[in-house]
């Protein structure tokens, strides 16, 4: 196992619930980004989803998780007895730690933008 010097530290994002999108996809098909993740000035995460706003907070986890990538590698030979032979060995590098985890388990709010809206005068 090769341990990178550029480990990175991810973070764990807990959704209580279903994600549903638009275009009839669901958490389980497809990729790609679902929303966008702010803190404020207490370092509350919120998440926005389309025009819905989650908020959160921030647990560290009991056990830090290792995200680990496999790689196998270019045909390796091996010598032994005088006989090449070909490997499959299988080789796993460490990506990143995952320490803390971010729970948004309260209902989503939709988010409503409010129009200045210019009062007429009322005519006696």
């Amino acid at each position: 196992m090769d341990r990178s010097d550029q480990l990175g530290e991810w973070c764990l994002i807990e959704l209580q619930g279903r994600l549903e999108r638009s275009d009839g996809l669901t958490e389980s098909t497809g990729s790609g980004t679902i929303g966008n993740i702010y803190f404020d000035n207490k370092k509350t995460p919120y998440i926005i989803i389309g025009s819905h706003i989650l908020d959160g907070k921030i647990v560290p986890i009991d056990k830090p998780l290792i995200v680990l990538e496999k790689e196998k590698p270019d045909h390796q030979i091996a010598e032994s007895d005088g006989n090449d032979h070909h490997t499959n060995s299988t080789e796993y590098k460490m990506k990143a730690m995952i320490k803390t985890k971010l729970i948004f388990k309260n209902r989503p709010k939709p988010i409503v933008l409010q129009q200045h809206v210019k009062k007429k005068p009322r005519i006696k």
